[in-house]
């Protein structure tokens, strides 16, 4: 593990060194209007992402000329971040086709993301047992934590309204 000096520090020689595959990339998102990553960001307190989009769990590699004697390593890495629902993508460097392959991929998951995430909050905003404070909060922040437990609220309510249908119509038979 990593202390948090230790990350700040390499994580500040990173950005200082400045590859320039990863220039080169970063000049590609720029040309794409690609917002919302990070550059050399520590993930799992261990590994550091080229470029890591946190909210969408992305992380891309560039891999240099040295990458090919860290196989294992990479390998390694890589596992270790899919198990904990991030998606590597790895771009040989100088490789144009492969990084715009990679740019639509990303596009494609914060799309369908922040589609799924703003569906879900228009269903909860119908929805009539919430409070004028919780749609509000919902429309400012799709993609909030409480999202869930408001998504929770809804369906105890959908069951509860079912089962008191249920009763009043074995009242009136």
């Amino acid at each position: 593990m990593l202390t948090h000096e230790t990350i700040r520090l390499r994580r500040s020689q990173l950005n200082k060194s400045n590859f320039p595959s990863e220039a080169w990339f970063e000049k590609i998102l720029q040309e794409y209007n690609m917002k919302g990553y990070l550059r050399n960001w520590c993930l799992l307190n261990k590994y550091f992402g080229d470029f890591v989009w946190r909210k969408h769990l992305l992380v891309v590699e560039i891999d240099g000329r040295d990458h090919k004697r860290k196989r294992i390593y990479d390998h390694e890495r890589d596992s270790q971040l899919r198990r904990r629902g991030y998606e590597v993508y790895r771009i040989p460097s100088f490789s144009e086709i492969e990084a715009e392959k990679i740019i639509n991929l990303i596009k494609a998951r914060i799309y369908k993301k922040n589609f799924e995430d703003y569906r879900n909050s228009e269903n909860l905003i119908r929805c009539k047992n919430l409070s004028k404070k919780e749609k509000k909060q919902v429309r400012e922040n799709p993609n909030s934590l409480a999202l869930n437990d408001l998504q929770k609220r809804q369906e105890d309510f959908k069951i509860a309204l079912l089962k008191r249908r249920a009763s009043t119509r074995k009242g009136k038979k």
